[in-house]
């Protein structure tokens, strides 16, 4: 119950620091939302892999991406992990920033290496 209550909260607070934020960037800021199930405010939305990947090639570039992990396919490699493994062969799709969304800790863990790896030297 108390995981359960906790996620649901974290899942509003984001919702709310989405809204806030998009409300206070310019207009030609591109969001990209690739999740199974969650709502966030987002000029595109995908809710698989392969769309996410569609996106990232064809409606691009974003300035964010909220990006799940547990995408809801059966192919193992079909995740949010999936997803960034692509952005780190295909650097030309990055988006400015990266937020993750997952309630997963372990895809969570392994997506944010990657972000840190490709985003490394940009806050120096």
């Amino acid at each position: 119950m108390n995981t359960l209550l906790t996620i649901l909260l974290a899942y509003f607070l984001l919702r709310l620091v989405s809204r806030i934020i998009l409300h206070y960037m310019e207009d030609d800021v591109r969001v990209l939302l690739i999740d199974d199930m969650r709502d966030i405010d987002a000029d595109v939305v995908a809710r698989t892999y392969d769309e996410g990947i569609e996106a990232l090639k064809s409606q691009g570039p974003f300035n964010i991406l909220y990006l799940d992990h547990d995408l809801g396919d059966e192919n193992p490699r079909h995740t949010g992990y999936g997803i960034m493994c692509f952005l780190e062969e295909n650097q030309e799709y990055l988006p400015d920033q990266i937020v993750i969304v997952s309630s997963n800790p372990v895809g969570r863990r392994n997506m944010q290496v990657v972000i840190d790896k490709l985003y490394k030297g940009e806050e120096e």
